[in-house]
């Protein structure tokens, strides 16, 4: 056996050179699948975060109009006399004052009740469905401002924010309060 004999074995010197490389190359092909599944897992988990945040305010929302309806009624219903003279109230005296009505402000608390319905909201996760339910939102938010600037109320939590919109893209939810 002679010197090139032992020279012609098949080596591919050029994968050895490229060694680095192609590790590199299998390494980031594997990352990026990785990456591909663990990312879908957290899209997931951050889109379910985003709506129920999102539910969070409307349902708010709602129990806001719901009680100045409520608010508004208690002032139309003529008060019941008892025997001594005094008014009868199903409540206490840490009842909150009747809202003077007027019809603009029936009617915003009425389209306020419309808008943050659960019943009627979009329940599927489409961008149509998402996109109305976005545009309800922040309509409802716009007549939460102008009931509360007609009545001279605002939530104890949007003063501490300063801003009842910031609750879409930065809710500061604590759980204690509910």
């Amino acid at each position: 056996m002679t010197s090139t004999d032992t020279l012609d074995l098949d080596l591919d010197l050029d994968s050895l050179l490229n060694l680095e490389d192609s590790f590199y190359d299998e390494g980031y092909a594997q990352g990026h699948r990785d990456g591909l599944r663990q990312s879908a897992f957290e899209s997931r988990v951050f889109g379910v975060e985003q709506g129920f945040q999102k539910a969070i305010v409307m349902g708010r929302l709602h129990a806001r109009a719901r009680f100045w309806s409520a608010r508004i009624r208690q002032q139309q219903k003529p008060a019941l006399q008892t025997v001594e003279g005094e008014m009868d109230r199903a409540g206490d005296a840490e009842e909150l004052p009747a809202l003077k009505a007027n019809e603009r402000l029936q009617r915003n608390i009425e389209n306020l009740l419309v808008y943050t319905e659960s019943t009627t909201l979009p329940p599927a996760n489409t961008d149509d469905d998402v996109a109305d339910y976005d545009f309800r939102l922040r309509k409802a938010l716009d007549i939460v401002k102008i009931i509360e600037r007609t009545i001279g109320e605002r939530d104890q939590d949007d003063i501490q924010t300063n801003n009842t919109a910031n609750d879409i893209e930065n809710p500061k939810l604590k759980i204690a309060e509910f």
